[in-house]
C-alpha cells in the first residue's frame, strides 16, 4: 500500500467508525429519528386518549346516566367531538370497556399507552434496538444526499 491510500483508508475507516457509534450511542431525541411506525402508533393512542376523555367528560356532565356504550355519534351531536376521531390506519377499530373506572378506550390493533398489544410492544422492541435506531439514523443520513 502507497502512503496515500493508507491515509485515506484510515480516514474513511475512522469515519465509518464514528458514523457506527453514533448511530448506537446518541439518544433518539429527535422526532425525525422516530420511525414512521412509531409515529402511526402515537396517532394512534392518542386517538383512543381523546376518546377516554371525552367519555369522562360526558360521564361527568350526565351523573345520573353515564355512557354504558360507546357511542361517537352521540358524543358529536351533543357537542363533545367535533368530529369522529380515527385511528392511525383504516384497520384500527376504537373499543371501550366504559364500566371501568376510569372508562377504558382502546384500538384493536395498537393498544393504549397504558396497555399496549403484542404488536405493539414488537414494535417498541424494534425501533429502540440499537440495530434499529442505527438503521433509522443511516436511512435519514442517506436521504440527505438523494
Amino acid at each position: 500500500m502507497k502512503s496515500g491510500s493508507r491515509v485515506t483508508f484510515v480516514i474513511l475507516l475512522l469515519i465509518g467508525f464514528a458514523l457506527f457509534w453514533w448511530g448506537i450511542f446518541l439518544p433518539n431525541s429527535h422526532a425525525a429519528y422516530d420511525g414512521p411506525v412509531t409515529q402511526i402508533r402515537n396517532a394512534c393512542f392518542a386517538g383512543s386518549r381523546a376518546l377516554q376523555e371525552t367519555v369522562e367528560m360526558y360521564d361527568m356532565d350526565h351523573a345520573t346516566a353515564p355512557m354504558k356504550v360507546l357511542d361517537i355519534p352521540l358524543l358529536q351531536a351533543q357537542g363533545y367531538l367535533r368530529s369522529e376521531p380515527h385511528g392511525c390506519d383504516p384497520d384500527c377499530r376504537f373499543r371501550a370497556d366504559l364500566l371501568a373506572s376510569p372508562p377504558q378506550v382502546w384500538c384493536e390493533k395498537h393498544g393504549n399507552a397504558e396497555h399496549p398489544t403484542a404488536l405493539t410492544l414488537d414494535i417498541i422492541a424494534r425501533e429502540t434496538s440499537l440495530w434499529g435506531r442505527f438503521r433509522t439514523r443511516l436511512t435519514i443520513f442517506l436521504n440527505h444526499f438523494r
